[in-house]
């Protein structure tokens, strides 16, 4: 008998091999050479274009090591592969060649969308979301005009909401909606967690800047 894991693994299979023509999906293939828009995140080397590491064999083989990727810039849910773990951080290259890092769930850098989050120092958030709700600190690290760094300082306040059913892309399961209301003097945003009952964030709604909006980031 075929196992549900093992099902919504050829799903996803199918579905990032091919588009809806029958065609072999472009995205399968990183682009050769391809740098992030605004330079290497520290401590991770560049994707190898030789190796991109999105076959079904590689996906079916190590299933925890894939999540699911969308944007308003980035398109259509995207997989994205962990290329680099350093204890609670993760960095994640999609097919397109997008990357973000993420610590304990929280985004704190992405690449390859132009108006990148350069880093985040989130504080008191991931506690907050554990507890329930409370208050943390973010400060964002974006590239200025001149190509200076600008920093951005927020206060955020999380509230716990209602248990959802929340789709995945190919399957539902059910979490309670989180919301991260986070202002600074010249800029508010609202981020969105949905955290299973063993205190797992199966997808989550997380800013990165004024141009590139939001990114989703969902499990498997």
């Amino acid at each position: 008998m075929i196992s549900a894991r093992h099902a919504l693994l050829v799903a996803i299979v199918a579905l990032a091999g091919c588009n809806n023509s029958g065609q072999t999906n472009p995205l399968l293939n990183v682009a050769a050479g391809f740098v992030p828009a605004l330079g290497a995140i520290p401590g991770v080397a560049e994707a190898p274009a030789a190796s991109p590491g999105f076959s079904p064999d590689q996906i079916a083989a190590n299933p925890d090591n894939y999540i699911l990727i969308q944007g308003q810039v980035l398109g259509d849910p995207v997989l994205a592969r962990r290329i680099a773990q350093n204890g609670l951080q993760e960095t994640w290259l999609a097919q397109n060649g997008f990357s973000a890092v993420y610590r304990d769930g929280i985004m704190v850098a992405t690449r390859g969308l132009g108006e990148d989050l350069i880093a985040a120092t989130p504080s008191g958030i991931r506690a907050a979301l554990r507890a329930g709700g409370g208050t943390g600190q973010r400060v964002h690290d974006y590239i200025g005009d001149q190509n200076e760094i600008i920093q951005i300082a927020f206060e955020c306040t999380i509230t716990g909401g209602e248990i959802e059913s929340v789709n995945l892309g190919l399957r539902e399961e059910s979490a309670r909606k989180y919301a991260e209301i986070c202002r600074s003097q010249r800029l508010q945003f609202e981020n969105a967690y949905w955290i299973d009952a063993s205190g797992e964030i199966l997808t989550s709604l997380q800013f990165v800047s004024q141009a590139s909006v939001y990114v989703r980031r969902s499990e498997l």
